[in-house]
């Protein structure tokens, strides 16, 4: 089977069967990315944690039939700051699914993978301060939305949930519809 080469963010991992995930990713082109880890629920399995949403990973991927399969993987960066505070997992989850939500198999957006990264990365030093990465994740959802060609004309550091709120919902088509879930985050 031909492998090619990928560095990926996690979006998602989802059980497949008894040992297995499939991985959800964004690749460096700001495509889409499904892929088998085989194997990788098995308690002595040397792909292990590396499948953790926002885990960035260089990874070989061997074509499949239906769905390509991880050959090897190795973690760039694992972010799992991101993973230890209840409120950072809320907002990372939130960007990690606005990011799935807008990019597509086949459709390189390279920007909005940078865009990705740097949020992960700037989300990190929020620790103890959920306002902080409340504020990191609109920041987040207005440029990504721009970036999809959904230009709001909000200012970033001036808004707030309310006003992305009306926005997403009054901007975004059907099939972006929830974006609800990112607007009425708070508790």
């Amino acid at each position: 089977m031909p492998t090619y080469p990928l560095t990926a963010v996690v979006l998602r991992k989802t059980k497949l069967g008894e040992t297995d995930l499939i991985l959800t990713m964004l690749g460096a082109d700001g495509a889409l990315y499904r892929a088998v880890a085989k194997g990788a629920r098995k308690p002595g399995s040397k792909f292990g944690g590396r499948g953790e949403p926002a885990t960035v990973l260089d990874l070989l991927i061997a074509k499949g039939r239906t769905l390509d399969v991880i050959s090897d993987a190795r973690i760039r960066c694992s972010h799992a700051v991101l993973r230890e505070d209840y409120d950072l997992v809320h907002t990372t989850s939130a960007l990690l699914d606005f990011a799935a939500t807008v990019s597509q198999e086949g459709l390189d957006e390279p920007d909005l993978y940078d865009l990705t990264g740097k949020a992960l990365d700037a989300l990190e030093s929020c620790t103890g301060n959920p306002a902080r990465g409340e504020r990191y994740l609109l920041a987040y959802l207005i440029k990504a939305a721009a970036l999809c060609g959904f230009h709001s004309g909000l200012d970033p550091t001036a808004a707030d949930f309310a006003t992305v709120h009306r926005f997403l919902n009054e901007n975004i088509p059907a099939r972006l519809k929830g974006f609800e879930y990112y607007a009425t985050m708070r508790p």
